[in-house]
């Protein structure tokens, strides 16, 4: 039995123990000589952190900085005193709330700034009673003024679009552009530096033509600064001013928080004083920016006429660093942290038009004191995913029983103060908290759902028709395991189990073929869900590894539930193109072999042959010498006779996919509609991986195609890396095909762990890019940001419209 002793103290435990090696020593300190000694240690000595150029050598060099971008403000009007129609943008984001409400010149009569404390139904309400409350009212109580028409853009949208009423959303990029428009009409680049977004837009002849976003990891964004604010113990704005004229800022690099903390307590020992190190903080903010969330090579890249916003820019620090950085001036907005909010202001003013008589929908000040919300948690029973959905639903009482209640409260009133007046015992009104309150045409807001099936009340694509939109990760996912299996009866060698996961999203009509011509049942395990990887999450030898190997670990074990005594995984080394697999899944079976008790005890015996699929030959050798391990019986020309079975299958199966790819794109291209390809590993065909963005994309109105299906209408182009791996091929030749067909348009997704992929993403932006392609990819792995990818691909296509290639 093991002891475990948790003492109160522990965290003072190494300075007791330096304060017993002191009671050895025999001289004596006074604590008067340690605090002057403390004074004058030269902190310059022995240093190895690097420094960096100040940010302002003067007072009037910073003078002349502020002088310069405060003449770069919007126009400014009255709220009290303004007569007609207005327009309200609001700005929901990751960590704020933001709204802007213009006039009929785009004059700027109130704003309206906060952090949201986890609850942004009462985050908006409020910011809505603080508006109404300062909306001049005229002589009859009348208000001056007319709400016209709201926009939305944001985290938040749906919940305001459906709670509020709001009138309409907008993806927050093109919202982020029309603003930088409004302000600079030749803008080319726009950066937004947010909390936990950072956006670069770049535009041509005033369209918008690319989009870049930092992935699902916040780290190296506004929040950074905050939080070692914070964590330094000193005001945020103190912070920041700190850095102005700092004498050596550290080099801290463009680190992760994590990271970044033990170089700022590195940087802290050393001597950095609290300027330094939020100076420093500001460089790698700005270089996490430009180098790594843009990946410029070179500066002279930047546009000519940049405009930049976001609340971290409201920190003059991260300005002139990244003035110093770009080598050139940059316009920002006196308002930069409320660019969101007032493009969509300027989007409501646009879309409301000349129409007179337009008037928001957004639930009024009396309405607001209305306002029911009811949430419930569940789980979706609809797939093996079963997310876990958390359903809110907005309603309003009903004006008769409103009515009551105050009637109700009146004569509550009279009957505590009027003891003469006599009621009836069976007419005393009852509890307010007893009168019902009525959920009648409640508005539904449904969120956690990867896909759009649990949203057949609530979607606001309702009215979209996506039944007749190609998905071909459906078809093929479905068409790969609808191989029928052998009955008990004919499978005179037993059972064999075959893991759903990485190498089977290509391999399987292969080896499903192979594996009964041998005699087997072939049982596959469950389709991946969270459960799936929650069975094996403990026999996971590393959690640096990515989501698809994590993921075979719960399917083994599933299999082993299932009382399966042999698993085919094989070691695939090399794909059918003769190129290499992917390291991590090549070498899958060591790990679960090593990983999962059943297997190493020898309980659950696994055969894995060390398998080149580009030569026959071999593969015959080694699969008869794994299978004599398990059915000595078999012989090599059996092998070989089923391998010749299972390539002619896996061929056939893959040739009717190129079949069905083409028939969609001529399709696609008939119908003058758009399709993307949403490109993946095969194990993307997976909804555990691929997280429903195949039918996220469906609800926008655009087709999704598979690399697999379009990649042999396309060549390998001239590539800058040495192509030496199987599945990239496939990537790069599909995007040459994408690069050329107007009708198409390129999304990859990649995962966390994968490190090769992180080259595989610049190559096939090269090549979109040669032809003046857009090029998104999105970083998903199990913990995805679902809010994120949404604006992620809502901004892609968004930019395509802007181009004329997508239409509505």
């Amino acid at each position: 039995m093991v002891s475990v002793e948790a003492p109160l103290e522990a965290h003072l435990f190494v300075a007791k123990g330096a304060a017993f090696f002191a009671e050895n020593e025999s001289a004596n300190v006074i604590i008067e000589s340690l605090a002057d000694k403390l004074e004058h240690i030269a902190w310059s000595l022995d240093t190895d952190t690097g420094r960096l150029p100040t940010l302002f050598s003067s007072q009037q060099e910073y003078y002349e900085f502020k002088e310069r971008h405060y003449e770069a403000k919007p126009k400014y009007g009255q709220l009290n005193g303004y007569e007609g129609r207005a327009y309200l943008g609001i700005d929901s984001g990751s960590t704020t709330i933001k709204c802007v409400l213009i006039g009929e010149q785009g004059e700027f009569l109130f704003t309206y700034y906060e952090r949201v404390a986890g609850d942004l139904t009462e985050a908006v309400e409020l910011m809505l009673r603080s508006l109404y409350k300062r909306i001049p009212r005229m002589h009859d109580g009348r208000s001056a003024l007319t709400i016209a028409n709201t926009c939305v853009v944001g985290y938040g949208e749906d919940l305001i679009l459906k709670a509020f009423r709001a009138d309409f959303g907008e993806v927050e990029t093109v919202a982020h552009l029309r603003a930088a428009q409004e302000c600079v009409p030749d803008v080319d680049m726009v950066l937004d530096i947010g909390g936990q977004d950072i956006k670069y837009l770049t535009v041509k002849d005033g369209s918008l033509d690319a989009i870049v976003l930092n992935e699902a990891c916040s780290s190296g964004c506004g929040a950074l600064i905050g939080g070692f604010a914070y964590s330094m113990n000193v005001k945020l704005d103190e912070f920041t001013e700190a850095a102005l004229y700092a004498e050596k800022p550290v080099d801290l690099g463009t680190r992760c928080t994590v990271f970044m903390t033990s170089r700022v307590r590195h940087a802290q020992k050393e001597g950095a004083s609290v300027g330094e190190i939020s100076a420093g903080l500001a460089y790698s903010v700005v270089r996490n920016a430009l180098f790594k969330v843009i990946r410029l090579h070179d500066v002279s890249d930047l546009g000519k006429r940049i405009v930049v916003q976001g609340g971290a820019f409201k920190s003059d620090a991260i300005l002139r660093t990244f003035e110093r950085l770009a080598k050139r001036k940059v316009y920002r907005s006196t308002a930069s942290e409320y660019m969101g909010a007032f493009g969509a202001a300027l989007f409501a003013r646009d879309r409301a038009g000349e129409n007179p008589d337009k008037q928001t929908t957004l639930l009024s000040a009396e309405e607001l004191k209305q306002l029911v919300v009811k949430r419930s948690t569940t789980n979706c029973k609809l797939c093996a995913n079963q997310c876990t959905l958390t359903i809110s639903e907005f309603s309003q009482k009903e004006s008769a029983q409103v009515q009551k209640i105050e009637n109700a409260k009146a004569l509550r009133r009279r009957w505590n103060n009027f003891d003469a007046v006599i009621v009836d015992a069976e007419k005393e009104p009852k509890p307010i908290s007893a009168l019902s309150v009525s959920q009648s045409n409640p508005r539904r807001l449904t969120v956690g759902n990867r896909c759009t099936r649990p949203l057949s009340k609530d979607t606001k694509n309702e009215n979209n028709k996506t039944s007749d939109l190609i998905d071909l990760f459906s078809y093929t996912y479905e068409s790969l395991f609808a191989f029928d299996s052998l009955d008990d009866s004919q499978a005179w060698r037993g059972t064999i189990g075959v893991l759903r996961a990485l190498r089977s999203y290509d391999d399987y009509p292969l080896w499903h073929t192979f594996l009964s011509c041998l005699g087997y049942r072939v049982v596959l395990s469950d389709p991946s869900g969270r459960n799936t990887y929650l069975r094996g999450a403990e026999t996971i030898y590393s959690e640096s590894s990515c989501y698809p190997a994590k993921i075979s670990n719960g399917h083994l074990l599933n299999l082993i539930d299932k009382g399966l005594n042999t698993v085919f995984a094989p070691y695939t080394e090399y794909g059918f193109s003769g190129k290499l697999s992917c390291p991590v899944l090549a070498k899958n079976p060591l790990v679960l072999s090593l990983n999962i008790e059943a297997v190493y005890s020898g309980a659950v015996t696994m055969v894995s042959p060390h398998l080149n699929l580009s030569d026959s030959v071999s593969m015959t050798k080694e699969l008869h010498e794994a299978f004599t391990r398990v059915a000595s019986d078999i012989s090599q020309d059996e092998i070989m006779a089923a391998l010749e079975k299972g390539l002619a299958a896996y061929h056939a199966f893959w040739a009717n996919i190129q079949r069905v790819g083409e028939a969609a794109v001529q399709g696609i291209f008939a119908d003058g509609g758009h399709g993307i390809v949403l490109a993946g590993r095969p194990y993307h065909l997976d909804s555990e991986m691929h997280h429903g963005l195949p039918e996220q994309l469906k609800s926008f109105g655009v087709s999704v195609l598979t690399v697999e299906s379009v990649a042999h209408l396309g060549h390998l182009p001239h590539l800058y890396v040495d192509d030496c791996w199987d599945y990239p091929s496939k990537l790069y030749a599909a995007a040459s095909f994408v690069a050329n067909c107007d009708c198409l348009d390129l999304l990859e997704m990649y995962s966390f762990g994968c490190g090769l992929d992180a080259v595989t993403c610049d190559q096939a932006q090269n090549i979109l890019k040669q032809q003046d392609r857009i090029f998104t990819s999105l970083k998903i792995d199990e913990m995805s940001d679902l809010a994120a990818s949404r604006i992620r691909m809502r901004s892609m296509l968004a930019a395509l419209k802007r181009q004329g290639v997508c239409h509505e």
